[in-house]
């Protein structure tokens, strides 16, 4: 496999952007935004959805670092799960620069997985109180002027609902990033091999795109791959394509196919 110009900056041309298409939002990951017609369609939801050791987590992060250092577009990162220091900690061995990025205010974490009033809510049995998950993101990305955000994961969001109610939640919080201007990412935490890309079994429903993260089981070994299942706007790759890790992050590989994908 081979990479090219991998943690550069792409033009247009490369990326063969349809001239007069939608605007976009480069993820800086060449591979994917090669898939994806020349990146995320802008101030959209995306759902990437996979189980363990897929590489949500590394994504989303190179995501945010790429638009901080490549494409001058502030991010924000809030965690429902794992604490930011777990996070950083975890992707250390990548070279994305975070401690540097939130020094110079170019990529900010908001930590919900300890926030008093959320965790208060789910022990009590209680609903996620959106109004309060939307008053603790709002001021730092007004702060920041924030173009890119990540939530992860989603599960959160539907304890203790149904699902018409989720579905109503997610569709808001999707029109409150997109009023910021904010191209999102929900993280969604799926089984291993299994055929399921939503928690809830409705997300894929309320959002612009959907990207699956696969980990499969090939023989004896286990095979990354990455997959877009749906981006509205978007003349997207129909196949599963290589994914490889790197000191840069997700390498994809899209002149490639995963072995077994008959499509």
């Amino acid at each position: 496999m081979h990479a090219s110009s991998v943690g550069g900056m792409m033009s247009n041309d490369e990326l063969n952007l349809p001239a007069g298409g939608s605007e976009r939002i480069v993820t800086g990951i060449d591979g994917l935004d090669k898939i994806l017609g020349g990146g995320f369609p802008k101030s959209r939801t995306i759902l990437l959805a996979g189980g363990p050791g897929c590489g949500k987590t590394i994504l989303s992060t190179q995501f945010l670092c790429n638009g901080a250092r490549l494409y001058g577009e502030t991010g924000v990162y809030v965690t429902l799960g794992e604490t930011p220091r777990g996070i950083v900690q975890n992707l250390s061995s990548f070279d994305f620069k975070i401690n540097e990025l939130v020094m110079q205010r170019k990529l900010a974490f908001i930590d919900l997985s300890i926030s008093g009033a959320l965790r208060r809510q789910a022990e009590a049995g209680k609903k996620i109180d959106f109004a309060v998950l939307k008053d603790l993101i709002r001021p730092v990305v007004e702060e920041l002027g924030a173009k890119r955000l990540v939530i992860d994961p989603i599960t959160a969001m539907g304890i203790n609902r149904d699902l018409p109610e989720i579905r109503e939640r997610l569709t808001e919080f999707a029109t409150f990033a997109s009023d910021f201007g904010c191209t999102t990412l929900l993280v969604s935490e799926t089984p291993i091999d299994q055929n399921i890309i939503s928690v809830f079994g409705v997300e894929e429903f309320v959002v612009d795109g959907v990207i699956v993260l696969h980990n499969m089981r090939r023989g004896g070994t286990r095979v990354r791959g990455v997959e877009i299942v749906k981006m509205r706007g978007t003349d997207h790759g129909a196949h599963i394509y290589p994914v490889q890790f790197s000191r840069q992050g997700l390498l994809v590989f899209p002149e490639e196919r995963v072995h077994g994908d008959d499509s």
